[in-house]
């Protein structure tokens, strides 16, 4: 499993024999084998040969389009999942109020649970305090009746989060909350742009084991939004994204001059994309050790998006990702 992230602006992608070649100002700038690659992400101006599209489509290669700056822009895929059962049972299930309220507890508790691992791992914060308000929101979590009241906790405690991340940082950058959109400061950035990254990930592996990406069980379901990847990325937010945030900031590999000011919201600059592609790219491809398994993250959150789908045929008990 590869994926391909491409940010050379003005680049042309297209096929010889069965490779990929990137070409710009007529040089090659890399060749890659097709056979490898799981799915390619596109940021901003780069052109696709018709042979390249015929390719992607034949060998069921995601295709995501983003902007320059990483927001999502449309994808190409092949035929959608001829797994009608499977979509049946999730449908089903949707409609479960029980099974829906249980899955909520278990993914927002672990997201709680990885929050938590986050903080622990470093002695700027106060990770008490935070625990003992963890285990109380743990413990609340069993008791709460209803999605909605899940939803209104998990506010409360992500707010908190949020409150806290900047003092594990030797740069706060001006960040006071969380703005998703437009982000008014770096760090706002860095969320939004590694959670876009992670999303458009989860997405390809969601319909690539046969499920709608579209019907989630925690997330509203609303017309255009992808709530099934939004329920499944809430267990690796932390141990993936916050954890690449902080490592770039603290290592000064990301900094102030890999952001720019336009009108009411900061982006980052060229050069701030590709470092961080590059290190998210790297990120996909560690190792861990997980349930008596060595496995890459990115093969990680492929074995997730399988489990929930054997989860929602009733073959085992869904168990979402705890950070080690």
């Amino acid at each position: 499993m590869i994926v391909l992230f491409l940010t050379e602006q003005g680049a042309r992608l297209r096929k010889e024999g069965h490779a990929f070649v990137l070409e710009k100002d007529g040089k090659r700038v890399f060749v890659f084998p097709a056979h490898h690659v799981t799915q390619l992400v596109l940021f901003g101006r780069i052109e696709l040969s018709s042979a390249m599209i015929h390719l992607l489509l034949k060998e069921g290669i995601d295709t995501t389009f983003l902007t320059r700056d990483g927001r999502f822009r449309g994808r190409l895929m092949g035929d959608a999942s001829k797994n009608i059962p499977l979509r049946h049972a999730q449908f089903e299930r949707a409609r479960d109020s029980e099974f829906c309220l249980t899955f909520a507890r278990k993914i927002i508790g672990a997201k709680a649970k990885n929050a938590l691992r986050v903080l622990q791992k470093r002695e700027t914060v106060p990770a008490e305090e935070f625990a003992f308000r963890i285990n109380n929101f743990r413990k609340n979590l069993q008791r709460l009746k209803s999605i909605d009241q899940i939803r209104g906790l998990e506010g409360a405690f992500s707010a908190l989060y949020f409150r806290l991340f900047p003092q594990l940082l030797v740069e706060d950058f001006g960040f006071k909350r969380r703005i998703k959109h437009p982000p008014p400061d770096p760090l706002n950035v860095l969320f939004s742009f590694g959670y876009t990254l992670l999303f458009q990930n989860l997405y390809a592996l969601v319909t690539a084991v046969g499920l709608d990406p579209y019907c989630g069980f925690y997330h509203q379901t609303r017309y255009g939004h992808p709530a099934l990847v939004s329920d499944l990325m809430e267990e690796f937010r932390a141990a993936v994204i916050d954890t690449l945030i902080i490592r770039l900031v603290n290592r000064r590999q990301i900094g102030l001059q890999h952001f720019e000011k336009e009108e009411n919201r900061v982006r980052f600059t060229r050069e701030g994309i590709e470092c961080f592609v590059n290190a998210y790219h790297e990120k996909l491809e560690t190792p861990l050790k997980y349930r008596q398994m060595k496995i890459t993250y990115l093969q990680l959150m492929e074995y997730q998006a399988v489990a929930l789908s054997r989860a929602i045929l009733g073959e085992i008990d869904y168990q979402p990702f705890v950070y080690p």
